[in-house]
């Protein structure tokens, strides 16, 4: 994921933070130095808030690491200002396999929450509702008798978050998972996505009543139930197509040698937006450029640019005759929209990109329409 940190790796899962997630342990800090002007108190917010997201990260290495004993793949898990995102190559088809990868998310965060209480039962450090006052009264919301047990409630809640049965939370894969032992796959997501849209329709009610952060949650779970959908319904369409069914043959490319101001030239003649770059002789590519890293590098260092220095190096590289809809995740996963396509020799044959998929999955449903 463009813009993010690498900072460490558990058994060739890369853990990275996203820039955009400094936002809220800023946004805490800054909050609980409003609150007490103290800057002791604005430090240890911000900390809470990184062993709160250190409970994610083992929350996505229980979905990872169960993925990988059914031989899935997770190429990275990612904190962000909403969570962490953990990037399996794949779901698994078979809904016994998805239902156990999704529940053991929030049984990392039981298991955390039973942990907790056992160490805090065990100092007798658990709270009363007296101490609760006390301590808040006092100040001393930071104190480790509090750290921990706010700790604990803050993994229960993340538990019990996780199994509302609504897309893209675990719960909705858990119900899409018990769905799809009755039925088939589509008709599962599609009644798994309805009920996450109503309970959404439901948070954003409530939301200008009580907390209008349910609103926030109300969009965020809206929005994941149809992208689930349109996910699901890709599959179907793309069952059985390969890539050289929808790459095109004719692609535009530039050589690594050539600058910025060449490939804007090239863009106000066309439509293009996403280029293959090649070496100088143009015997395999380099790099992939698309339109955020034109723009991003003609702002930041100018025209006369080589295309070399800003170009993406970290690139997918897909098959001629691979499965249509396992190469369209690929590209997804890599957060580029662009790709080339190669034959068995390893040469160059096309391109592919989100937009030329779209495009292709909208012709293939008008030819099934009109037969």
């Amino acid at each position: 994921m463009n813009g993010a940190l690498k900072i460490g790796t558990v058994k060739g899962i890369k853990i990275q933070i996203h820039w955009s997630f400094w936002i809220i342990v800023f946004w805490i800090m800054m909050t609980y130095y409003m609150q007490s002007h103290n800057v002791k108190d604005a430090l240890m917010g911000g900390v809470f808030v990184l062993a709160i997201f250190a409970c994610v990260v083992l929350h996505e290495l229980g979905h990872a690491l169960t993925a990988m004993h059914y031989g899935i793949k997770t190429k990275s898990i990612t904190l962000l200002p909403i969570g962490g995102l953990a990037n399996l190559e794949k779901i698994p088809e078979k809904p016994k396999q998805e239902f156990v990868i999704a529940i053991a998310g929030p049984m990392v965060n039981i298991l955390i929450t039973f942990i907790l209480y056992f160490v805090l039962q065990a100092t007798d450090m658990f709270p009363t509702q007296e101490d609760l006052k006390r301590m808040l009264q006092n100040n001393q919301k930071f104190s480790a008798q509090m750290f921990l047990f706010n700790l604990m409630a803050a993994n229960m809640i993340l538990a019990l978050f996780n199994f509302i049965p609504a897309f893209p939370m675990d719960g909705g894969r858990m119900l899409r998972a018990l769905l799809a032992l009755k039925m088939d796959r589509v008709t599962a997501t599609q009644i798994a996505s309805s009920i996450g849209k109503t309970l959404a329709i439901v948070f954003i009610f409530l939301g200008f009543f009580f907390d209008f952060w349910l609103v926030f949650i109300g969009l965020f779970v809206y929005l994941g139930a149809g992208a689930e959908a349109i996910q699901e319904q890709n599959k179907v369409a793309f069952k059985g197509v390969k890539v050289k069914s929808a790459m095109m043959r004719k692609f535009p490319s530039f050589a690594e040698t050539e600058t910025l101001e060449d490939v804007v030239k090239h863009m106000l003649k066309t439509q293009d937006k996403e280029f293959l770059i090649f070496d100088i002789n143009f015997t395999q590519v380099v790099g992939v450029l698309t339109q955020n890293e034109i723009l991003t590098g003609i702002q930041t260092y100018g025209g006369d640019t080589l295309v070399s220095e800003v170009m993406n190096r970290d690139f997918v590289v897909l098959h001629e005759n691979e499965d249509l809809n396992e190469a369209y995740l690929k590209l997804l996963s890599s957060g580029l929209s662009a790709a080339p396509v190669v034959n068995d020799e390893g040469q160059v044959v096309g391109m592919i990109d989100s937009d030329n998929i779209k495009e292709f999955m909208i012709l293939k449903l008008s030819h099934e329409l009109k037969n």
